[in-house]
Order: C-alpha cells, then sequence, then structure tokens
C-alpha cells in the first residue's frame, strides 16, 4: 500500500457504534483496626505508628472473591474484545449488538449468582466467628459491628454495563451562547474527539498487529516440540479481533475493511491441526501473516 495522505474523517460514529462500560464493586471483607496496628509497631518497636496498618479479613470468604474474580475475569474480556475510548469506555460495534447484549445479561446473572452465594457464605462465616469467638478463657472478643447486614452488603454491591455517548460536534449546540462562541465549543470538541478517535483507532490496530506477529512467530518456530507451540486459539483469536477491526471501522476506510476482510477470510478456516501436521501450510499462514502485517503500516499513519 502506499502512504499517499487522504482526509478520512471519524464521523458518523453514532450511526454505527455504541459506547458501554463494565462496572462493578463489591464489599471489601477486609477491615483495617487500629488495634492490630499498634501491636505490630509495639512488636517492631516502632515508635511512629502512622507508620503501621493492620488489616484482618472479617469475611472476605472464598466465594465472595470468586464472584469478584469472575468480575474482573468478564471486564478483562470485554475490555480486550472492544477498542477503548473515552473515559473507560469501550467501542461495540452496532453490527454485534444482539451478541454482546446476549453475553452481558449472561455474565450478569452468573455474577449476580456468585453473589448471592457469597452473602450466603458471609452470613455462615458470621455466625461461625459469633460461637467461635464468644468462647474462651479471655470472654468473648466477638465484635458484631464488624459484620455487616444482608442489606448492607447488597448496597455495595453492582455489576452493571452502562452506555455512553458519542457527541455530535455538528449538532451540539450551547443554548444562550453566541455564534462565536458556539463555534469554538464545535471546534474544541471535534479537535478532542478526533484525537480519541484516532487512539482507538491505532490501538485496535495494533492488536491485530501484535496478533499478526504472533502468528509469524509461532509458525516459525514451532517443531513439534514444547517450545514454539501455540494453542488452538491462535488463529481464531487473529479473526476475532480482525472482525472487530472491521465492525469498528472508525474512519469507516476501505482500507481497514479490505486488511480485516483479508485477515478473516485467510484464516477462518485453517485449524491448528493442519498447521501443526504440515509444514507447508506453517510457511504459507506465516507469508499471509507477513503481508497483511505489512498493509498495516499505512494503517499507523497520520492520514486520518
Amino acid at each position: 500500500m502506499t502512504n499517499t495522505k487522504v482526509k478520512i474523517e471519524a464521523a458518523g460514529l453514532e450511526s454505527r457504534v455504541f459506547l458501554c462500560k463494565l462496572e462493578s464493586t463489591f464489599p471489601s471483607g477486609w477491615k483495617t483496626l487500629k488495634q492490630v496496628g499498634e501491636t505490630i509497631a509495639n512488636h517492631h518497636r516502632i515508635k511512629n505508628g502512622r507508620r503501621t496498618r493492620g488489616t484482618v479479613n472479617i469475611f472476605c470468604t472464598p466465594e465472595l472473591e470468586e464472584a469478584k474474580n469472575h468480575a474482573k475475569r468478564c471486564r478483562n474480556s470485554f475490555d480486550l474484545l472492544n477498542p477503548s475510548w473515552d473515559g473507560g469506555m469501550r467501542i461495540v460495534s452496532k453490527n454485534r449488538i444482539d451478541s454482546h447484549w446476549e453475553w452481558a445479561d449472561s455474565v450478569t446473572a452468573e455474577n449476580q449468582s456468585l453473589f448471592n452465594i457469597a452473602i450466603e457464605s458471609i452470613l455462615e462465616q458470621k455466625e461461625r466467628d459469633r460461637i467461635e469467638l464468644s468462647e474462651g478463657e479471655d470472654g468473648s472478643v466477638y465484635d458484631v459491628s464488624l459484620y455487616p447486614s444482608e442489606e448492607a452488603l447488597r448496597d455495595k454491591y453492582s455489576f452493571e454495563f452502562k452506555l455512553g455517548v458519542i457527541p455530535d460536534p455538528s449538532q451540539d449546540v450551547r443554548v444562550g451562547s453566541s455564534p462565536e462562541q458556539v463555534e469554538r465549543f464545535r471546534r474544541e470538541l471535534m479537535s478532542q474527539q478526533d484525537q480519541i478517535a484516532q487512539e482507538a483507532h491505532l490501538t485496535l490496530v495494533k492488536r491485530v498487529e501484535e496478533q499478526l506477529l504472533r502468528v509469524i512467530d509461532r509458525m516459525d518456530k514451532y517443531n513439534g516440540k514444547k517450545e514454539g507451540s501455540f494453542n488452538d486459539t491462535l488463529l481464531p483469536n487473529l479473526v476475532q479481533i480482525a472482525t472487530v477491526m472491521r465492525d469498528v471501522n472508525i474512519y469507516n476506510d476501505p482500507a481497514v475493511d479490505q486488511i480485516a476482510t483479508d485477515a478473516i477470510l485467510k484464516f477462518k478456516d485453517i485449524g491448528a491441526s493442519d498447521l501443526r501436521s504440515d509444514e507447508g501450510q506453517r510457511d504459507s499462514t506465516k507469508q499471509e501473516a507477513k503481508v497483511l502485517v505489512a498493509g498495516l503500516a499505512n494503517l499507523k499513519s497520520s492520514k486520518y
């Protein structure tokens, strides 16, 4: 591809994509206790008590940790597949709107179920502590105030997909402002949005490039042994991220569509077993990937 600069603008995005982000919060289960910090300070002879802080696991049960880890995995999967926008938002193509919300509803229900199990485990932990800590020669050390109620636990929990809006600088008008102020606002908003769009575009192109380079590296090093080995998902992952690049296509650039489509068509029907058993297939796959990497160079230029 040539490096001829053309003027392509990130316009009409609101008709092709939408913004979304996954946010989640959970009760901690860990409590900072002053007396624990004082014990540490006394034991180590630290005069400045502010240098010591002691935290105790009051009710962070394995079940609560699993709910938190599930949320992290979901957020990582969502962020990995969808390019970033401003304010922590991710860009989702409207071509994928049905599959997106089907997945979002599924993982939301799954996390809510895990959190319900976590609440049961926390209440059981509270009861065990009440029994165990209320006994002993030194009397009760059970402090009920350290354990929140079920209602308080639920108030601290959230797992939701929040939608954002891509502003249209050509339509947004500040009521009551002078024409000069309105025009200045539009220019500034367009400039900011162009910068955000460029960063999102380059991030997505880099993701495709990284996956292609990984394919090249694995095809070059594979020798049937552990060194140079690759997972069955090597090419499916490439096809998936190429599909995202094609569907989002921030600048509606035919070159983006062409490279993404080429990657999808060239690699979607190649099986991992074929690559492992056929040296010729590995070599042709490596060469095809190199051609696409070269084609991506122009997509990282300043033509946008």
